[in-house]
């Protein structure tokens, strides 16, 4: 019965069977395998996970350590409060970690450390708050703070926390070392029994194999060496050799029988076709088909040509692309309308896949261009993933905080032009170097404006009579010249008034004898004085005649009767009279003058043309005298002031003489050097507009405490705009292809994570490169099965290697199987038809593949029915 069976049957039976011990085979490995998958998920999300989430824990550690460092650091009690909240910020990151990690306790023993984790957590955090406490409290030293720490509670429990968090990591650990040596057991044991099964297999096989060979090997045997005969005859260019059919068994004849019949017509072309395509599938594109053919075999050289065609045009453009990636041409695509099929899919795919990478380079390097320009551009609100999300949050946090600092640099400028000096920027909306730059404005502005504020204030005091105290602050450079000049003013104008005051008291006294020394004084002072003393004289000498010619009147006492002379000695009365009039009135004028010198009113004036001869003269003097001195006194007090409120005046150009030619020399010089400062800042805020950052001040131009003002801004603005410019750069760099080494420069807060960002995207496309390279080299080679590592790559970057690791597997696979068909064809190993699903050129392969092997077969049948006898069947394929 068994030899009666066709090949066929025998072989579906033998098949049969070992896919019966294959699918038990199967079922153990898949049921094994998911149950390891579940185990590996379990692995993951127990182990893994919280094993990153005690590394968070411990971040947020370290952090708060940092902080309670730097709340015994400052002295400042704002950035204490600061620091501490941000203590509290932490823990609470803590708390939402151990949330999450207790999540995957599945062990009683996991619960218990995790129990001992959140009562050191809680201790430790008690103890940082009384320790917070302590911080804030004006009687405690910084040695009672780090001692705290060292010997306290502090201490203490910082060590037990920082204890059970590792105790955490140590039973992760262990239980991740526990399930990967229970799913080592687990595979060895399903890998044991699956061998076992294999083993039963093999040995069915080598039996069916043994008993199927034994029984078709003659059939074979007498088809292999017909076959082999017409194979040495093709070989030794002998192709009018055929096979001798009769020699064949009834149920392969027809096969030698098709061969012979086919010969002719196939050899060729089909040898010409398996050279094409196995030279394709190895990459060495050949020369179009030039040779003519009939029928099918025409329409397998088109359809080869075709194929030559597309891929000549693809290496074409992939060089294109590659030459102009080179070139840092980032713009370049190649033309997808070019290509047909799958062909189209991969070159776009290439340049989708360009543009995803290229496009938020070239926004993050015209974003970082602009600002380091001075034009401060809109927030990027496009979306972005992996990396590239991370660079447009940086630029957007960067657009904040340079905005934040333009308004409060118009801020400042527009309180400067309106004379508002008290307005400060709040420096603590700033983070980092920004907070420093705007709290030296705000520092620098004090230190100027101060000492000025000062200055108005005594010179508008001394203005209305109301003499202050001498200066005693301590001031530099022509603050402290100022400072000197006023104090003296205020020397003198105190000497000259308690001199006036102690000839007036003495004088009302009756010692009319006392007199102001003059030679205390200098100038316009001294001149004063001695006006002072020429009025009192005039005084005296009238009353020095009335006492010689009248007893009667008591000396100073106007007010005593007068004795009436008789006849005409009444003249004597009239005179004495007139005279007690005239000292009556002069002496009310003096007073009405000192007193509001006294009181500061220092626009008051006698009228002198109450007075005749020189009575007129001695009061329009003392006018005159005190027109000399309050004049350039008010001119002072009047450009301090306006100085003080911003309003810079002309310099002065009046001629003063002695130390109001000093005043008016040290105002001028005061408003030049404010000037000289408006004139730069205004320069470097149009620069700093303009985008010139490069543009300073030259502080040389300056002295004192303006120019260390000055050089203070210089400084900033290099603190700031340096590292700018180098991220620029290397964005810029990068953007075009010519990717710079990394940064070794040192810089602090969010210019090093900048810096960090930058050496992470230069290792990122610098493995891309790596992994380009490779792929370019292993394609000249011919390595078509070379593919790049997408797991070393991250984001969009590990999205484009598989991009193109499944474009290599999309093209290479329909080749080979396309070469493996035509080669089986070209060797008489008929294949069944091709099923698989495929696109574009792939599929239109495939139809002809098919087409190919149907004809062959459909000839194969043709020719069995003529060797049988049927000389009406015809060899040619029917239309």
């Amino acid at each position: 019965m068994f030899n009666k069976m066709t090949i066929r049957t025998k072989l579906i039976s033998s098949f049969l069977i070992v896919a019966i011990i294959a699918g038990v085979i199967g079922t153990i490995g898949y049921n094994r395998i998911m149950f390891l998958s579940e185990r590996d998920t379990e692995l993951y999300e127990v182990v893994a996970l919280p094993l990153g989430t005690v590394a968070q824990i411990n971040e947020y550690f370290q952090r708060i350590r940092v902080e309670y460092r730097d709340v015994i650091i400052s002295d400042d009690i704002e950035f204490k409060k600061e620091q501490i909240s941000l203590i509290s910020t932490n823990f609470s990151g803590i708390d939402s970690c151990l949330k999450v990690y207790e999540k995957s306790i599945r062990t009683d023993n996991g619960k218990e450390i995790f129990a001992r984790t959140i009562s050191s957590k809680n201790d430790f955090q008690t103890a940082v708050s009384k320790f917070n406490q302590m911080a804030l409290s004006p009687d405690i030293t910084k040695e009672e703070l780090v001692s705290e720490i060292r010997n306290g509670d502090m201490y203490k429990y910082n060590k037990e926390f920082q204890a059970q968090c590792y105790e955490l990591l140590s039973n992760k650990v262990n239980r991740g070392k526990q399930v990967s040596e229970e799913n080592t057991v687990m595979a060895n044991t399903a890998g044991n029994l699956m061998l076992l099964f294999v083993a039963i297999g093999v040995i069915l096989a080598i039996i069916l194999g043994f008993v199927m060979s034994s029984n078709i090997g003659a059939i074979i045997k007498s088809i292999i060496e017909e076959t082999n005969k017409l194979v040495k005859a093709a070989v030794n260019g002998k192709l009018d050799t055929r096979g001798k059919p009769e020699e064949i068994n009834f149920e392969f004849r027809e096969i030698i029988v098709g061969i012979n019949k086919t010969l002719d017509a196939v050899i060729g072309p089909l040898n010409v076709a398996a050279e094409y395509v196995d030279r394709i599938s190895k990459g060495d594109v050949p020369p179009k088909i030039i040779d003519t053919y009939n029928g099918d075999f025409n329409e397998i050289k088109n359809n080869l040509n075709m194929c030559i065609d597309a891929i000549n045009l693809m290496v074409d453009d992939a060089k294109i692309l590659a030459k102009a990636a080179v070139a840092g041409q980032l713009a370049t695509r190649a033309d997808a309308t070019k290509h047909q099929g799958d062909f189209r899919v991969i070159v776009q795919g290439v340049n989708d896949t360009l543009d995803a990478v290229i496009n938020p380079l070239n926004v993050s390097a015209e974003y970082v261009e602009r600002i380091s320009k001075g034009d401060i551009p809109p927030k990027i609100t496009d979306n972005y993933n992996g990396d590239f999300n991370e660079i447009k949050n940086n630029l957007n946090m960067c657009i904040d905080a340079v905005n934040l600092l333009v308004i409060d640099a118009n801020v400042l400028s527009k309180a400067a032009v309106a004379g508002q000096l008290s307005t400060r920027a709040d420096a603590t909306k700033h983070q980092g170097d920004f907070r420093k730059i705007v709290q030296g404005v705000n520092d620098t502005l004090d230190s100027v404006i101060n000492p000025l504020n000062v200055a108005a204030e005594y010179v508008d005091r001394i203005a209305k009579g109301d003499i202050p105290p001498k200066i005693t602050d301590n001031y530099n450079g022509d603050f402290n010249e100022i400072k000197n000049n006023l104090n003296m003013c205020i020397d003198n104008l105190n000497g000259l008034i308690n001199d006036m005051r102690h000839m007036s008291e003495q004088h009302d006294l009756g010692d009319i004898d006392i007199i102001i020394d003059i030679n205390k004084f200098e100038n316009a002072y001294k001149v004063m004085a001695k006006g002072v003393n020429e009025m009192v004289n005039g005084h005296i000498a009238v009353k020095r005649k009335a006492m010689a010619c009248i007893a009667e009147f008591g000396i100073g006492n106007f007010e005593a009767p007068l004795e009436k002379f008789p006849g005409k000695k009444v003249f004597i009365n009239n005179t004495i009279e007139e005279l007690r009039d005239n000292l009556k009135a002069v002496t009310g004028d003096v007073n009405v003058l000192v007193n509001a010198a006294v009181a500061g009113q220092l626009a008051t004036r006698v009228d002198a043309n109450k007075y005749k001869g020189g009575w007129n003269k001695m009061v329009k003097g003392v006018n005159d005298t005190l027109d000399a001195v309050i004049g350039p006194l008010n001119v002072s007090a009047e450009y301090v002031d306006r100085i003080s409120k911003g309003d810079i005046p002309a310099k002065i150009i009046d001629n003063y003489n002695g130390d109001f030619n000093n005043i008016k020399n040290n105002l001028n010089t005061c408003i030049d050097a404010i000037n000289l400062l408006v004139v730069d800042a205004k320069m470097l805020a149009k620069a700093a507009v303009e985008g010139k950052l490069a543009t300073r001040a030259d502080a040389s131009k300056h002295w004192g405490d303006f120019k260390i003002i000055v050089q203070g801004v210089n400084d900033t603005l290099d603190a700031v705009i340096g590292p700018l410019n180098v991220s620029a750069e290397y964005v810029e760099r990068i953007s075009k292809g010519d990717i710079p080494p990394k940064i070794t420069d040192n810089y602090n807060g969010d210019f090093n994570e900048i810096k960090n960002n930058l050496n992470m995207c230069i290792d990122a496309v610098n493995l891309l490169v790596i992994d380009a390279k490779i792929l370019a080299t292993a394609a000249v080679e011919g390595k078509l099965a070379t593919r790049a590592d997408a797991t070393k790559h991250w984001g969009d970057f590990k999205v484009i290697v598989d991009g193109v690791n499944n474009t290599l597997d999309a093209v290479i696979g329909p080749l080979n199987v396309a070469a493996e068909y035509v080669d089986k064809i070209s060797k008489g190993d008929m294949p069944e038809v091709i099923t698989d699903n495929y696109n574009g050129d792939f599929n239109l392969i495939k139809n002809n593949l098919n087409v190919l092997i149907r004809a062959l077969n459909e000839i194969t049948i043709k020719a069995k029915l003529v060797a049988e006898g049927d000389l009406t069947v015809s060899l040619e394929k029917r239309s």
